[in-house]
């Protein structure tokens, strides 16, 4: 039988009792890793390995002892592989919410690595208390530990509710690595708020009576994905800020960031009745991406300038493999809308391979005034739908070295760009992860 205990002792051995002990150095550096490992350490930092006189004592001890510290200290290394986190880091738990109550006391006091888990039925307190703040949550979780809020049973999603469609907002969340999953939010002012997070998940959701927007990814929020989400009847208070899912500020705004940058909106479903732009981009962002939505018109009210499916006044935008249909809303007035609120914004988009139903020709596939974008591959009925603006590119069959495939992932009008690409040098605000 062997233990062990950390030494700082020159080599020897003694006898106690029955048993032999043999100390032997050890560094400080591998003190800490037996230590975070789950070893004692005794008060007088030696590592003492004991063995039955039954080994013949103090020869074989002193003749393996290195041997005892190698294999001791690589079984220590595999035991910290593969024993939970929660051995050297706080411990992440499983917290089961039943009513309102558990509900805010969990996003209260939740850590990187917990998952709140919802039991169905509706979470709806009786009041609402800060500026923004229904059901609220301030915390990060890590890239290997993130923090999860879900529905325990996806096809029976519980419900969490403002007070009225004026009640400020249902969910805020200040915090990166997130995971919101599987839950219906309805019946306030604003449906989602992520602010200052990064690399984030809002999926499956449901998002639906919402007196402005329905998911505001805002405030220095990059990297999130919003996915298989299913958006409608938003804009019940104010039809002009009725937009699906708005990511940045206006130039305008103040208190919050700008820097919103490469952002994915993904497999979403918008409409009925969402009021103004079904996802809108703004300025001052970088390389945000919306893919194979689809996006039903019905209910555009066209105020504001909220006419279009995806409406982009940021830079280095995709917009691609999505489908819309207009469903003979007379407001919608686009398929695609730019717009340089500010000199050097709403430059450098993409927008291909996008199937668009318009109802009539007087609708434009894109408008993009003073906005630089290629525009490539898009099929629109009727055939005679056609483009508006002075600086679109459109080019069928649009494909260059390095694009056999014609997916459109290399692809840019700039001439700098194309220049830099070719050389191998550093191409800004292209980010791996979405283009």
């Amino acid at each position: 039988m062997y233990s062990t205990a950390i030494c700082m002792t020159p080599l020897h051995t003694t006898q106690i009792k029955q048993k032999l002990t043999f100390s032997i150095p050890i560094s400080r550096t591998d003190q800490l890793h037996f230590r975070a490992c789950g070893v004692i350490i005794h008060h007088d930092r030696r590592l003492i390995l004991h063995a039955d006189r039954s080994h013949k004592g103090v020869d074989f001890m002193a003749k393996h002892a290195r041997i005892f510290l190698t294999a001791l200290l690589a079984c220590s290394m595999v035991f910290s592989l593969n024993a939970p986190v929660s051995s050297v880091t706080a411990a992440s738990k499983q917290i089961l919410v039943s009513n309102t109550a558990e509900m805010q006391s969990a996003l209260q006091n939740v850590k990187a690595g917990d998952e709140i888990i919802l039991r169905p039925g509706v979470y709806q307190p009786e009041a609402s208390y800060g500026m923004w703040r229904i059901f609220e949550a301030h915390a990060d979780g890590t890239p290997q530990q993130h923090i999860i809020l879900r529905s325990e049973d996806p096809d029976n999603p519980a419900t969490l509710a403002g007070l009225t469609a004026q009640s400020k907002c249902v969910l805020t969340v200040t915090g990166s690595y997130w995971e919101i999953r599987d839950l219906k939010i309805r019946n306030a002012g604003k449906g989602i708020f992520l602010a200052q997070s990064e690399h984030s998940i809002i999926s499956g959701c449901e998002v639906y009576e919402i007196g402005d927007e329905a998911i505001h990814i805002i405030d220095d929020s990059s990297y999130n994905i919003v996915e298989n989400c299913t958006v409608h009847d938003t804009g019940l208070l104010n039809p002009k800020y009725g937009e699906g899912v708005y990511i940045g500020s206006a130039k305008n705004a103040t208190g919050y960031g700008f820097e919103c940058h490469y952002n994915t909106v993904r497999g979403c479903h918008f409409g009925p009745n969402v009021t103004a732009d079904h996802v809108d981009i703004k300025e001052y962002t970088y390389g945000n991406l919306v893919e194979y939505c689809t996006f039903d018109g019905t209910g555009i009210r066209g105020e504001n300038g909220g006419d279009s499916f995806v409406e982009i006044k940021g830079n280095d935008a995709i917009v691609r493999y999505n489908t819309g249909y207009r469903n003979g809303c007379e407001k919608q007035l686009y398929g695609f809308d730019m717009s340089m609120q500010l000199e050097g914004w709403g430059q450098n988009n993409k927008i291909y391979d996008n199937t668009l139903y318009l109802d009539s020709e007087d609708c434009y596939i894109v408008k993009g005034w003073k906005c630089g974008a290629s525009v490539f591959r898009n099929n629109a009925e009727p055939s005679a739908c056609t483009y508006s603006g002075n600086r679109i590119m459109q080019v069928l069959h649009y494909r260059l070295d390095g694009d056999a495939n014609e997916d459109g992932q290399i692809d840019r009008t700039d001439a700098q760009f194309l220049q830099d690409w070719l050389l191998g040098k550093t191409v800004p605000h292209l980010s791996a992860e979405n283009a």
